[in-house]
C-alpha cells in the first residue's frame, strides 16, 4: 500500500502530519521485520498501511530485497501478496532476485521467479545478472532454477564475462558442468584481456573444470591477449594436477607469450620445483630465452630461487648464458644473492668465473664488495 493520495494532496495540518509520520514509522518497521524474517509482524504492518515497496534509505532497498537476502520465504510471501514489486531495483540496478541468487537462496529465487521476476535483468554498473551471481558463488540449485526459468547462459557483463567464466574463475566445477550442459559457450573471450573459461580455470588450478572444458572442445592452447596460455597460468600458479592434464591434452610446452616467456620460465620465476620437473620431463627447452635474451636459469636466480636453479643446472642449462643488454650471468646473480652452494655448482658445471658484464663488473668484484669471503675464495680458485 502506498501513501494515500488524500494525504499527498492535502494541506499539511497537524492531523495529516501525524498520519504521514505514522506511515513512515510503519515503513521503517517493515524493513526491520523483513530483515528479521518476522512474517507475522510484516503482515500486521502491511495491514496497518505500511508500503510493501517502501524505501527508507539512500540506496533504495525495498523490504522484499531485504527479506530475499535472508531467505525469509514467509516474509517474502506476505510482501508479494501485498503488492511488492519483484523487479524493483535499488541504486545500481540491484534486485531481490540478484540478492537471493548471490547467497544461494534457492527457494527465494524460485518464489521470485514465480512472482514474475525477470531472470536476465542486469545491474547498471558491472552488468551482472542473477545467474552470474549464482555461478560466481557456485550455487548449483539456484543456477538450475534460473536456467529452468530461461535465464540466458551466455549473457555477458560489462567486461564481456559470462556466468561460465565466473564459475571457472572461482573453481566451481559443478557449476561449470551445469552451465555447459545448458548450452554455455566455452569458447567465449572476455573484453578485458581475452580471458576464456579455460584460462580462468587454469589460473585457479581447478582440474575438474579444466577437464570439462577440454571435453567441451576448447583448444588447450587458446591464449589471452598477451599470448599467455592455460599451461603458462598453471605453471605460474604451481598447479601441478592442472599442469598434468594440460600436458596430457597436448599443450604446447614451448609456446611463448608476447614477451617470449615460456611455461618453464613462469615456473622458474615462482621457484616451483615440482612444476619445473614436470615441464622438463615434458621436453621443455631449458635454454629458451625471452625477448630480452633471459633464460629460465637467470630468471629464477634473479628471484633468488636456489632449488629451481639447481634443477635447471642438473637438466643441462647453459651456465654461461648472458642477458643481451647487460651481460649478466647466472654466476653473477648467485654471487650477488650470496648463494654459496649455487655458485659452487655453477663453477663445477663450467661457469666462467671471469665473465664480465657490459658494465665491467665481475662476480669476484661483487663478492669482495659485499664481504662474501667464501664465494670470493671459490671464484679465485676457479680463475687459477
Amino acid at each position: 500500500m502506498s501513501t494515500p493520495a488524500y494525504l499527498i494532496d492535502a494541506p499539511m495540518n497537524n492531523t495529516n502530519k501525524h498520519l504521514l509520520n505514522l506511515l513512515n514509522r510503519f515503513n521503517l518497521q517493515l524493513h526491520v521485520a523483513a530483515e528479521d524474517g518476522d512474517a507475522e509482524q510484516t503482515h500486521e504492518l502491511l495491514v496497518a498501511g505500511a508500503d510493501a515497496n517502501a524505501t527508507v534509505d539512500e540506496e533504495s532497498w525495498t523490504p522484499l530485497m531485504i527479506a530475499a537476502q535472508g531467505e525469509h520465504v514467509e516474509t517474502m510471501c506476505a510482501l508479494l501478496a501485498a503488492g511488492a514489486n519483484p523487479n524493483a531495483a535499488k541504486k545500481g540496478g540491484w534486485t531481490a532476485l540478484m540478492s537471493a541468487a548471490m547467497h544461494g537462496h534457492t527457494e527465494a529465487v524460485r518464489l521470485l521467479l514465480d512472482a514474475g521476476a525477470k531472470p536476465d535483468t542486469a545491474e547498471a554498473g558491472d552488468g551482472f545478472t542473477a545467474l552470474m551471481y549464482a555461478a560466481q558463488g557456485g550455487h548449483i540449485e539456484a543456477i538450475r532454477v534460473l536456467l529452468a526459468a530461461s535465464a540466458n547462459a551466455n549473457t555477458r557483463d560489462s567486461a564481456g564475462r559470462t556466468a561460465l567464466m565466473l564459475a571457472a574463475d572461482q573453481g566451481h566445477a559443478a557449476a561449470v558442468s551445469v552451465l555447459l550442459t545448458a548450452g554455455a559457450n566455452p569458447h567465449t573471450f572476455d573484453a578485458d584481456g581475452g580471458w576464456t573459461a579455460l584460462l580462468l580455470a587454469a589460473r585457479r588450478g581447478c582440474s575438474e573444470a579444466i577437464q570439462l572444458l577440454l571435453q567441451a572442445g576448447v583448444s588447450v592452447d587458446a591464449a589471452d591477449t598477451y599470448s599467455v596460455t592455460p599451461l603458462m597460468y598453471a605453471a605460474a600458479g604451481s598447479h601441478e594436477e592442472a599442469l598434468r592434464l594440460l600436458l596430457e591434452a597436448g599443450a604446447n610446452v614451448e609456446a611463448t607469450d608476447t614477451a617470449g616467456v615460456t611455461a618453464l620460465m613462469y615456473a622458474a620465476d615462482g621457484g616451483h620445483e615440482e612444476t619445473l620437473r614436470l615441464l622438463l620431463e615434458a621436453g621443455a627447452n631449458v635454454d629458451a630465452t625471452d625477448t630480452a635474451g633471459v633464460t629460465a636459469l637467470i630468471r629464477t636466480l634473479n628471484n633468488r630461487h636456489a632449488g629451481t636453479a639447481r634443477l635447471l643446472i642438473d637438466a643441462g642449462a647453459d651456465v654461461n648464458a648472458a642477458v643481451k643488454d647487460s651481460g649478466i650471468t647466472a654466476l653473477l646473480l648467485a654471487t650477488q644473492n650470496g648463494q654459496t652452494d649455487v655458485v659452487r655448482l655453477l663453477l663445477h658445471t663450467g661457469a666462467d668465473a671471469g665473465a664480465i658484464t657490459k658494465g665491467g663488473i665481475t662476480a669476484l668484484m661483487l663478492a669482495e664488495t659485499n664481504g662474501l669471503a667464501e664465494i670470493a675464495q671459490l671464484l679465485r680458485a676457479a680463475m687459477r
